[in-house]
């Protein structure tokens, strides 16, 4: 039912939810995490008598296609540069980048298996953006503008909260949301210069 009322949800709406709360989607919190639940349960042969390539095309919409509903991903802008500008994007601009980089890799994995090869390398490509908004001489994410330069001043300590002011995370920071490159653990270790860095990292997190 999970994932019936998912697809459902997409063929109305025009993407999958987000967070839905009374019959529709609140918009307040980024990235689309129905994706991963709707990969997960594809490998794991959870999806029922639901037909794979139907969910995997209501995925494939929510990814690229923009909806003028559609209140925290902007498509045409993350594909433009790579990353969300923060100069274009006021809030919330590498938070919404790393976290709908995640859900590019799971639509990538399971356009794979489904024999989708273009689409496959379009999503993993788009999921390895991390790497425009990690700044590696400090081994941290921060925010970038249209120009390709940091924003200044930079503190990683600094908490980003709240959709309606200029911020570059979600509810977290810099020191925080570094981590979150879960498709990619061993890039984000070989990023920060291998695993003695890393560690180092991670402890004084």
């Amino acid at each position: 039912p999970m994932v019936a009322s998912c697809v459902e949800h997409q063929s109305i709406a025009g993407f999958l939810p987000i967070w839905a709360l009374w019959g529709k989607d609140n918009q307040c919190m980024i990235g689309t995490h129905s994706i991963p639940l709707l990969a997960d349960a594809y490998f794991k042969g959870l999806l029922g008598g639901n037909d794979p390539e139907r969910v995997y095309r209501a995925i494939r919409a929510t990814l690229r296609e923009n909806h003028p509903r559609r209140q925290k991903e902007n498509w045409d802008v993350l594909d433009r540069y790579g990353y969300y500008p923060f100069d274009k994007i006021r809030s919330e601009s590498v938070s919404r980048l790393l976290e709908c980089a995640y859900d590019d890799w799971c639509a990538g994995v399971m356009a794979k298996k489904l024999g989708f090869a273009d689409d496959a390398a379009f999503f993993f490509k788009r999921s390895e953006n991390w790497r425009n908004v990690f700044d590696a001489s400090i081994g941290l994410v921060r925010g970038k503008d249209s120009n390709g330069k940091w924003r200044e001043p930079y503190d990683p300590y600094t908490l980003g909260h709240g959709a309606d002011k200029a911020n570059d995370f979600t509810e977290g920071n810099a020191f925080q949301y570094t981590w979150h490159v879960m498709q990619n653990p061993q890039g984000l270790v070989d990023a920060m210069g291998g695993r003695d860095a890393f560690v180092k990292k991670l402890d004084s997190l």
